[in-house]
């Protein structure tokens, strides 16, 4: 029936299976796993389908704005870079957004002091910290995240920050980005 890749998107192809699957076993080719649907799923396989949830299938997909500003090197003799995504669910209006810097040296080669990487989104009004975890030796991500509300505009700087707090010091910038609205 369905000879595509597994991905977790209930795409136009997964729907031509589904098609597929209910014109083979008799019902109504809807496209949408309804609770006969899910019955006969689990008729033809050698591990019983659980009885229905009674939710509605497929489930509602939220609608997600992704805005995504380039991270430049702030030091000339380093070729890193890095992008900050900023993503909001206008379904809920929560927003969040992922930092990543990739190609970056050891923080400690900033000085002793330092042992991991920070970013600080920077608006007129506030700044808002927050530590990045290693992804690998020289690639690191970080996230902030609201709740309700919004993430404002601002200026994304990555640094190099002591191993413990977030507080900073924040020295020397080594990625920079100004966020844009995608909206």
């Amino acid at each position: 029936m369905y000879s595509g890749r597994i991905h977790g998107y209930y795409d136009a192809a997964t729907i031509a299976a589904v098609r597929a699957f209910q014109s083979a076993n008799g019902i109504s080719p809807s496209g949408i796993v309804d609770t006969v649907t899910f019955y006969h799923i689990g008729l033809n396989n050698l591990v019983t389908a659980p009885r229905p949830l009674g939710i509605a299938w497929p489930p509602q997909v939220p609608s997600v704005v992704t805005c995504c500003s380039p991270l430049v090197s702030q030091i000339p003799s380093l070729e890193t870079f890095g992008v900050a995504a900023r993503l909001t669910n206008q379904d809920i209006g929560t927003v969040a957004m992922d930092v990543t810097g990739n190609a970056l040296p050891a923080p400690s080669s900033f000085g002793p002091q330092y042992g991991q990487y920070a970013f600080v989104l920077t608006t007129p009004f506030n700044t808002f910290p927050a530590l990045m975890v290693p992804l690998s030796p020289d690639d690191w991500r970080g996230r902030l995240f609201s709740a309700v509300g919004s993430l404002p505009l601002g200026t994304v700087t990555i640094y190099p920050t002591p191993a413990a707090p977030s507080t900073g010091p924040y020295e020397p910038a080594v990625l920079s980005g100004t966020l844009v609205d995608c909206q």
